[in-house]
Formats: C-alpha cells, sequence, structure tokens
C-alpha cells in the first residue's frame, strides 16, 4: 500500500500559529495544504477510517474467537504507530471492527474467512482510491486562497 502523508486540520492550524506550516510529500512534489480545513476533508477522513474499520475486521476474522478481545489493546497501538490516527480513533475503529465480527455468526466467519485473499485485494483497491482522492484534495487546496485569524508566529519565552 503506497503511505498517506495526512495531517489533520487542527495539526496544521496549530503549526501555522506556531509559524511552522506542514508541508506533505506527494510524488516528487512537495505541497503545503492550507491550516483551514479542505472541502471534502471529513467525508475523506470518514471514509478512510470506515477503510480501517473493514481491514481491522477482515484481521479479526483471523483471530480466534477467544483471543479477539485481547487482540485489541495490539491492535490499538498498530493503528496509532503505523496510520498516525489519534488514541481516540484507534479505539474506536477496533471496538466498530470487533462489534462487526461479533454479530457474524459462526458459519458467517468462517464464509468470510475462506475469502480473506480476495478482501485483502479489494482493500488494496478501495485504498488505492482513498489515496487518489487524498491527492486530488491536496492539489486542489494548494490552489485556492485561504485566510486565518492568526498567522504565522515566533514562539517566545516571554
Amino acid at each position: 500500500m503506497q503511505p498517506i502523508s495526512y495531517v489533520p486540520a487542527t495539526t496544521r492550524a496549530t503549526m501555522y500559529a506556531l509559524g511552522c506550516p506542514v508541508t506533505v510529500q506527494i510524488g516528487d512534489e512537495t505541497i503545503a495544504p492550507s491550516p483551514t480545513e479542505m472541502p471534502g476533508e471529513i467525508d475523506w477522513r470518514t471514509d478512510l477510517l470506515r477503510w480501517l474499520v473493514r481491514r481491522t475486521m477482515f484481521h479479526l476474522i483471523s483471530v480466534p474467537q477467544d483471543e479477539r478481545a485481547g487482540s485489541l489493546e495490539d491492535i490499538e497501538q498498530s493503528l496509532v504507530r503505523d496510520t498516525r490516527l489519534h488514541v481516540v480513533e484507534a479505539h474506536a475503529v477496533a471496538e466498530l471492527a470487533l462489534q462487526s465480527v461479533d454479530a457474524l455468526s459462526t458459519e458467517q466467519v468462517a464464509s468470510l474467512g475462506k475469502r480473506l485473499a480476495a478482501f485483502h485485494a479489494h482493500l488494496e483497491r478501495e485504498w488505492s482510491l482513498l489515496a487518489t482522492r487524498y491527492e486530488l484534495l491536496l492539489k486542489a487546496d494548494s490552489t485556492r486562497e485561504f485566510s486565518t485569524t492568526s498567522s504565522p508566529s515566533q514562539i517566545s519565552n516571554g
């Protein structure tokens, strides 16, 4: 999977206020997203989290039922480390995935377990679409004008 260099709007705004505007790398291009929320950003982020729930659900299907709940802490840590989710988001993703798997019958879990390779291929395609969508958001954002209530400033020690 190609990495996505996502920085949430609140982080961008905070860094801008500190005088440290954020830049992200898209291929060979460096883009400085605005410190304000990009049009479509919340919808994209929501879709990203839904995708992570599905990916986590398919992972949990391969974990024995009596070990699923116990593996949530490791899953949450992995989500924070590998996808840079906030801990609240990582917890929600893991819990929603566990609830989804727990809602399935034993037969449904077994059936899905037999088709994990196909689901992983589908997740890869969805990931590529999410990455492309994010790149388009960034590129559209880099061409728009923005204003904030604060401007870059220097940090002082009072």
